[in-house]
């Protein structure tokens, strides 16, 4: 497993300007851990909440089989609305494989701090995080999709995608 941590450099507030992030170029399963901080808008009184302080990161995926991405966002402010956005390079939301847990129906806005789609070989996947506060982590999972051929791997990878659903802010 491929680890590695990343501070958010800036500017990266638009696609064009977007903060690559790293991924090793085989298909082995990584984690991306970063942090960063929406520190360019007012963090008490953000009259621009949504149009400004988003900040964006750039995935390549070199891998030669599809893999899972999952990606959970946690503010350091627990009282701040935050989310994250997946993109196509062309602007587009990106949604294939999205997790059936981030259907509209669950809840009116769409405050989403764990998001998974599908990585294919040579795809590019754009984050967009809105996290309205001076302080977060991203953690970004790319990890081997099912069917798995032993016990450890979904279950640990249950585990993550239901501490991620489940407690977002912890």
């Amino acid at each position: 497993e491929n680890r590695g941590t990343i501070v958010e450099t800036g500017p990266n507030n638009s696609i064009a300007q977007a903060q690559f992030l790293p991924l090793a170029e085989g298909d082995e399963d990584q984690i991306l851990s970063v942090t960063a901080g929406a520190d360019d808008i007012e963090y008490f009184d953000n009259e621009f909440f949504g149009e400004s302080g988003d900040d964006w990161f750039r995935l390549e995926y070199k891998g030669s089989q599809e893999r899972l991405l999952s990606v959970n966002l946690m503010p350091t402010d627990h009282f701040v609305a935050a989310r994250i956005r997946a993109y196509a390079p062309d602007g587009q939301e990106f949604i294939e494989g999205k997790h059936l847990n981030e259907t509209t129906h669950e809840q009116v806005e769409e405050h989403r701090t764990a998001i998974v789609r599908t990585l294919k070989p040579g795809g590019v996947i754009l984050l967009r995080v809105e996290a309205n506060s001076p302080g977060y982590d991203l953690e970004v999972r790319v990890r081997r999709p099912a069917p798995f051929c032993g016990p450890p791997h979904p279950g640990r990878l249950g585990m993550f995608d239901h501490n991620a659903q489940a407690f977002p802010l912890v």
